[in-house]
């Protein structure tokens, strides 16, 4: 599928990391392991959560969704994401995770960015939200969003559904062809522990570490 690469100014970063209005809005982070990466991904969505502009973004995005259908919710606001955020590659070497709010203003992201903005939109609105990490080598790979459903089910009666918004046409339930993978693990974010550590106001090494799960 076709991917808009948008070139951002090379001053931006340094913006972003100096403009008080958004403490620690990102997270750069070099060669950890997946769980400690996944430890910094789930921190933004956390901050994201915690920010009262996710609850109004989550709204817009799921406006003129028919009430209590979640796979019509979770198209148009996908849909709106995708109208609002770009993709870019990556900065080699190292992952920034910026909050919901943050890569809207930014209008750009890269498929770890893409997650932190499904995870806290979606989470935010009562979907048990994850990423499925999938690596090709040692040093490619891809991210993309779990949503379990239905939204309301008990955890029994729930399914995994992939929903990767880096991809611009890609419908509910589509992934890449996993058959090649060297690797593929699922991280589910659990809000009420990450909100905890959050406001206890320890540093990012005392928040929960990821658990990688086999994909189901």
């Amino acid at each position: 599928m076709g991917r808009t690469i948008v070139q951002l100014n090379p001053d931006w970063l340094a913006r972003a990391n100096a403009a008080p209005a958004k403490p620690r809005s990102l997270d750069i982070h070099t060669g950890r392991s997946m769980p400690e990466r996944m430890r910094s991904l789930f921190d933004g969505v956390t901050r994201s959560i915690l920010d009262p502009k996710t609850e109004i973004r989550s709204a817009e995005a799921m406006r003129g969704a028919p009430a209590r259908d979640d796979e019509s919710e979770i198209r148009v606001a996908a849909n709106w994401i995708r109208q609002r955020v770009a993709y870019r590659g990556e900065i080699p070497g190292f992952d920034i995770f910026p909050t919901l709010e943050a890569t809207l203003e930014i209008g750009a992201a890269d498929c770890n960015r893409f997650c932190v903005v499904g995870c806290a939109l979606f989470t935010s609105r009562g979907y048990a939200t994850g990423v499925r990490i999938v690596m090709w080598n040692q040093h490619e790979g891809h991210a993309y969003n779990l949503l379990r459903l239905p939204r309301q089910a008990c955890a029994s009666a729930q399914s995994t559904v992939p929903l990767d918004l880096s991809e611009g046409g890609a419908p509910l339930g589509w992934e890449c062809d996993l058959r090649s993978a060297m690797s593929v693990q699922d991280y589910w974010y659990e809000p009420l522990p990450w909100i905890a550590w959050y406001k206890s106001g320890t540093s990012i090494v005392s928040a929960p570490l990821p658990v990688p799960r086999k994909p189901t």
